[in-house]
């Protein structure tokens, strides 16, 4: 596995466990319970690999550098006033939308995923 794609799945790890407190606590919306299962799917797939996993990967990177860039734009005036967890909170998405659509963009991690789904020994036996 590239070490890029295990950054990847890093920061995706970090997006998903930043979504669990407000979850357990009891006090979430729907969109954090979205955001926890896209989080795990997108981990789940790009370590299986395979093309939909990539694809899925890449379109939730575009998402996450669109909408980051709309809440920095909007928190632009305020982003000095902030608190830690307001910062990751505005800067995290765009940072990791950006990193996930240049690490899936790149040969060997693209060989990696597509030839770890077609080869047999990926497969689990049934």
């Amino acid at each position: 596995m590239p070490i890029t794609l295990i950054v990847a799945l890093v920061l995706l790890a970090f997006a998903a466990a930043w979504t669990l407190p407000p979850i357990l606590a009891g006090r979430a919306h729907l969109g954090a319970y979205l955001t926890l299962t896209i989080d795990v799917l997108l981990i789940v797939g790009l370590i299986r690999g395979g093309r939909a996993a990539r694809l899925l990967a890449l379109v939730v990177g575009g998402l996450n550098v669109l909408i980051g860039a709309i809440g920095i734009l909007r928190f632009g005036g305020s982003v000095a006033s902030m608190n830690f967890a307001q910062h990751v909170v505005v800067f995290f998405p765009p940072i990791l939308g950006a990193y996930l659509l240049w690490c899936l963009n790149r040969g060997d991690v693209k060989a990696w995923l597509l030839d770890r789904r077609a080869s047999p020994a990926s497969t689990p036996p049934r």
